[in-house]
Protein backbone atom coordinates (compact mmCIF):
# COMPACT_ATOMS: atom_id res chain seq x y z
CA UNK A 1 0.00 0.00 0.00
CA UNK A 2 1.39 3.40 -0.91
CA UNK A 3 0.09 6.94 -0.75
CA UNK A 4 1.13 10.35 -1.92
CA UNK A 5 -0.38 13.69 -1.00
CA UNK A 6 -0.88 16.17 -3.85
CA UNK A 7 -1.83 19.81 -3.34
CA UNK A 8 -3.87 19.75 -6.57
CA UNK A 9 -5.28 17.02 -8.78
CA UNK A 10 -2.38 14.82 -9.91
CA UNK A 11 -1.46 14.45 -13.57
CA UNK A 12 -0.85 11.18 -15.40
CA UNK A 13 2.89 11.80 -15.06
CA UNK A 14 2.53 12.29 -11.29
CA UNK A 15 0.66 9.00 -10.92
CA UNK A 16 3.02 7.11 -13.23
CA UNK A 17 5.89 8.33 -11.04
CA UNK A 18 4.08 7.08 -7.92
CA UNK A 19 3.60 3.67 -9.59
CA UNK A 20 7.31 3.40 -10.42
CA UNK A 21 8.38 4.49 -6.92
CA UNK A 22 5.97 2.06 -5.26
CA UNK A 23 6.98 -0.94 -7.34
CA UNK A 24 10.66 -0.13 -6.74
CA UNK A 25 10.06 -0.58 -2.97
CA UNK A 26 7.35 -3.27 -2.97
CA UNK A 27 6.37 -6.18 -5.20
CA UNK A 28 4.05 -5.05 -7.97
CA UNK A 29 0.39 -6.01 -7.52
CA UNK A 30 -1.37 -8.06 -10.17
CA UNK A 31 -4.21 -5.60 -10.64
CA UNK A 32 -4.68 -1.86 -10.53
CA UNK A 33 -8.25 -0.61 -10.10
CA UNK A 34 -9.21 2.99 -10.74
CA UNK A 35 -11.97 5.21 -11.98
CA UNK A 36 -11.90 6.51 -15.54
CA UNK A 37 -10.32 9.87 -14.77
CA UNK A 38 -8.21 11.39 -17.54
CA UNK A 39 -4.98 10.76 -15.63
CA UNK A 40 -5.76 7.01 -15.52
CA UNK A 41 -6.87 6.73 -19.16
CA UNK A 42 -3.92 8.67 -20.60
CA UNK A 43 -1.40 6.85 -22.77
CA UNK A 44 1.44 7.79 -20.41
CA UNK A 45 -0.22 6.17 -17.39
CA UNK A 46 -1.44 3.11 -19.32
CA UNK A 47 2.08 2.57 -20.70
CA UNK A 48 3.57 2.83 -17.19
CA UNK A 49 1.08 0.27 -15.84
CA UNK A 50 1.73 -2.07 -18.78
CA UNK A 51 5.54 -1.71 -18.36
CA UNK A 52 5.18 -2.75 -14.70
CA UNK A 53 3.00 -5.74 -15.62
CA UNK A 54 -0.16 -4.40 -13.97
CA UNK A 55 -3.58 -5.39 -15.24
CA UNK A 56 -5.49 -2.12 -15.17
CA UNK A 57 -9.21 -2.42 -14.42
CA UNK A 58 -11.72 0.43 -14.52
CA UNK A 59 -14.97 0.99 -12.69
CA UNK A 60 -18.02 1.26 -14.94
CA UNK A 61 -19.04 4.84 -15.75
CA UNK A 62 -22.21 5.85 -13.93
CA UNK A 63 -22.58 2.46 -12.26
CA UNK A 64 -22.79 2.85 -8.50
CA UNK A 65 -20.75 0.26 -6.65
CA UNK A 66 -18.56 -0.78 -9.58
CA UNK A 67 -15.55 0.09 -7.46
CA UNK A 68 -17.33 -0.46 -4.15
CA UNK A 69 -14.36 -1.98 -2.35
CA UNK A 70 -12.23 1.07 -3.13
CA UNK A 71 -15.04 3.41 -2.16
CA UNK A 72 -15.42 1.59 1.17
CA UNK A 73 -11.66 1.74 1.76
CA UNK A 74 -11.61 5.54 1.28
CA UNK A 75 -14.64 5.97 3.54
CA UNK A 76 -12.98 3.88 6.28
CA UNK A 77 -9.69 5.74 5.92
CA UNK A 78 -11.43 9.12 6.18
CA UNK A 79 -13.19 7.94 9.34
CA UNK A 80 -9.94 6.62 10.86
CA UNK A 81 -8.17 9.91 10.12
CA UNK A 82 -10.95 11.99 11.77
CA UNK A 83 -10.66 14.56 8.99
CA UNK A 84 -14.02 16.21 9.65
CA UNK A 85 -13.67 16.49 13.42
CA UNK A 86 -9.95 17.36 13.49
CA UNK A 87 -8.90 18.88 10.16
CA UNK A 88 -5.11 19.11 9.79
CA UNK A 89 -3.62 22.60 9.79
CA UNK A 90 -0.69 21.92 7.46
CA UNK A 91 0.04 19.55 4.57
CA UNK A 92 2.76 17.80 6.57
CA UNK A 93 0.19 17.16 9.34
CA UNK A 94 -2.17 15.55 6.84
CA UNK A 95 0.67 13.55 5.28
CA UNK A 96 1.80 12.24 8.70
CA UNK A 97 -1.77 11.35 9.66
CA UNK A 98 -2.25 9.60 6.32
CA UNK A 99 0.92 7.52 6.83
CA UNK A 100 -0.17 6.52 10.35
CA UNK A 101 -3.72 5.79 9.19
CA UNK A 102 -2.52 3.48 6.41
CA UNK A 103 -0.13 1.73 8.81
CA UNK A 104 -2.95 1.26 11.32
CA UNK A 105 -5.37 0.04 8.61
CA UNK A 106 -2.90 -2.49 7.18
CA UNK A 107 -1.19 -3.83 10.30
CA UNK A 108 -3.46 -3.33 13.32
CA UNK A 109 -7.11 -3.02 12.26
CA UNK A 110 -8.90 -6.39 12.00
CA UNK A 111 -11.18 -6.68 8.96
CA UNK A 112 -14.52 -8.45 8.98
CA UNK A 113 -14.13 -9.37 5.31
CA UNK A 114 -10.84 -11.10 6.18
CA UNK A 115 -12.41 -13.03 9.10
CA UNK A 116 -10.70 -10.85 11.72
CA UNK A 117 -7.27 -10.81 10.08
CA UNK A 118 -5.42 -7.66 9.06
CA UNK A 119 -4.46 -7.06 5.41
CA UNK A 120 -0.78 -7.44 6.36
CA UNK A 121 -1.43 -10.86 7.95
CA UNK A 122 -3.19 -12.04 4.79
CA UNK A 123 -0.57 -10.56 2.46
CA UNK A 124 2.38 -12.08 4.34
CA UNK A 125 0.59 -15.40 4.97
CA UNK A 126 0.68 -15.04 8.78
CA UNK A 127 -1.76 -16.63 11.19
CA UNK A 128 -4.17 -13.91 12.39
CA UNK A 129 -3.16 -12.60 15.83
CA UNK A 130 -6.75 -12.82 17.09
CA UNK A 131 -6.49 -16.62 16.96
CA UNK A 132 -3.84 -16.46 19.70
CA UNK A 133 -5.85 -14.05 21.88
CA UNK A 134 -6.08 -14.82 25.59
CA UNK A 135 -9.62 -14.62 27.01
CA UNK A 136 -9.91 -11.96 29.72
CA UNK A 137 -10.30 -13.09 33.35
CA UNK A 138 -13.93 -13.28 34.52
CA UNK A 139 -13.34 -13.24 38.27
CA UNK A 140 -15.37 -11.35 40.86
CA UNK A 141 -14.00 -7.99 42.00
CA UNK A 142 -10.86 -8.50 44.08
CA UNK A 143 -10.16 -11.97 42.62
CA UNK A 144 -7.85 -12.95 39.81
CA UNK A 145 -4.81 -11.12 38.49
CA UNK A 146 -4.46 -7.50 39.58
CA UNK A 147 -1.84 -6.45 37.05
CA UNK A 148 -3.06 -5.88 33.50
CA UNK A 149 -1.71 -8.24 30.84
CA UNK A 150 -1.82 -5.49 28.19
CA UNK A 151 -1.47 -1.74 27.99
CA UNK A 152 -3.20 0.49 25.48
CA UNK A 153 -0.61 2.48 23.55
CA UNK A 154 -1.08 4.65 20.50
CA UNK A 155 0.72 5.23 17.21
CA UNK A 156 0.12 8.99 17.42
CA UNK A 157 0.11 11.77 20.02
CA UNK A 158 -3.62 12.42 19.56
CA UNK A 159 -4.34 8.77 20.49
CA UNK A 160 -6.44 8.10 17.36
CA UNK A 161 -4.65 4.84 16.49
CA UNK A 162 -4.75 2.57 19.57
CA UNK A 163 -2.77 -0.67 19.78
CA UNK A 164 -2.44 -3.27 22.55
CA UNK A 165 1.04 -3.91 23.93
CA UNK A 166 2.00 -6.71 26.34
CA UNK A 167 2.64 -5.34 29.81
CA UNK A 168 6.23 -5.72 31.05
Amino acid sequence: MAARLFLKEPTAADLAHVLHQTTARHPAPKHLVSDQGSQFTSKLFRDAARFLGLRHRFGAIGKVGSIAILERFWKTLKQILCLRAFPPLFCQDLNRRLELGLQYYAFFKPHQGLHGATPAEVYFGLDPAHLRAIPPPRARPGEGPTDPLFLIESLDNERRFPVLVKAA
